[in-house]
């Protein structure tokens, strides 16, 4: 019996996984009614209720188009962005290599420069350095006077005299070497600045690298203000569509929205795929006949299933009742032979106490007559 009712009791658990499929089948197909009535069909409901309901289906579906596009627009800048930022870098670096390859040209015309152009004319960045050059230049001719000096004077002097001149001449030697170090680069700089100040490039030959740089930086520069003003122009954007600080963080909250959203509009269209099914069935079968069919079949399914379910629920109960009886026949049995035991015990009993009590007055009968005649010697002793 146990057996039996394991195995109905499998039964019930699969018809309520088909009961449940069941059901969302009906769900799926009572949404695909309604959003075939608000997407193809609402002329058929040009008020009341279900108009109503379709306009909230219909604005659910727009706000759900919105935020996707919205999201996708967000990834579609973020992506642009990131190219255009690999760009710059890319744009900067070539400027970079571009102008490290001018280097030389920048020193050799700072050189040149530096007895060509009036002081006056030359930007100020420019004069400041072409300053440091001149105290540079005359800095390290003192340097060599004062060296040829010092060696011309320590011929005549005694060995020692000699040796320390000569040492004061590695110093200053060693202390020039040290300040011109950086005149290369002084030239460059200079060079740098006067040819930017320019409008017009001279036809030195040293400047040949540079005209050509000088059109490739240009192109890079232009490219660069091109995509910065982009750049400017999609952040913009992004911050219009609610991108504060980590564009990953609207994205989510876009998929939030959506996805409650979402849930709302499937609870609409089903609502409204019932309503339709339930009191407009005209409708259905004139314009959806195959989605009310398919509705009928999942209804009548149901109603099998639930039919199915509740014989088996009650051969379940009929099972248990059934063993609950046979128990219980059981028990009633057990008490009823308990009885029977204690009314033959309880006779015993009774048997044994009456012989006990006949004994009892056998016993009791020779005392009693012992008491009513008694022996004289003793009374005829006490006389004398």
């Amino acid at each position: 019996m146990l057996y039996l009712m394991d195995d109905k009791q499998k039964l019930i658990s699969e018809i309520d996984g088909r009961l449940g499929t069941n059901e969302e089948t009906l769900a799926d197909c009572c949404a695909a009614l309604g959003k075939y009535a608000a997407e193809e069909a609402q002329d058929a409901f040009p008020d009341g209720d279900m108009r109503v309901l379709l306009n909230q289906i219909t604005e659910f579906q727009a706000a759900i188009e919105e935020t996707s596009r919205t999201g996708k627009r967000i990834l579609e800048i973020v992506e642009r962005l990131e190219e255009i930022r690999r760009t710059l870098r890319f744009l900067e670096t070539e400027k970079e290599q571009l102008d490290k390859e001018n280097l030389p040209a920048y020193e050799e015309f700072g050189k040149a420069a530096m007895d060509v152009y009036d002081e006056n004319t030359l930007p100020p960045e420019a004069r400041e350095i072409a300053d440091q050059i001149r105290a540079l230049c005359e800095g390290a001719a003192d340097t060599d006077e004062k060296v040829s000096s010092l060696k011309e004077s320590a011929k005549a002097k005694p060995f020692l005299s000699k040796v320390f001149e000569s040492g004061r001449a590695m110093i200053l030697n060693s202390s020039k070497s040290l300040k011109l170090r950086n005149l290369g680069k002084l030239y460059q700089n200079f060079g740098r600045l006067v040819l930017q100040s320019l409008e017009e490039i001279p036809a030195d030959a040293c400047l040949n690298i540079y005209r050509i740089n000088r059109l490739k930086i240009g192109e890079c520069a232009e490219k660069e203000k091109t995509l910065t003003a982009e750049e400017t122009v999609l952040e913009a954007e992004l911050r219009d569509l609610g991108v504060e600080k980590r564009f990953q963080k609207r994205l989510k909250d876009l998929e939030i929205q959506n996805g409650k959203s979402s849930c709302r509009l499937n609870e609409l269209l089903q609502l409204a795929g019932r309503e339709l099914y339930e009191k407009h069935k005209d409708f259905v079968s004139d314009r959806a006949p195959d989605i009310a069919g398919d509705i009928q079949t999942c209804i009548q399914r149901k109603a099998d299933y639930a039919a199915e379910k509740e014989k088996l629920e009650a051969a379940i109960e009929y099972d248990n009742l059934t063993r609950k009886i046979h128990d219980l026949r059981e028990d009633l049995e057990g008490e009823e032979n308990a009885v029977i035991t204690h009314r033959a015990n309880a006779e015993k009993l009774k048997a044994a106490i009456a012989e006990a009590e006949k004994e009892r007055r056998r016993v009791e009968k020779p005392n009693r007559e012992g008491e009513k005649h008694p022996k004289h010697g003793g009374n005829s002793k006490s006389k004398h």
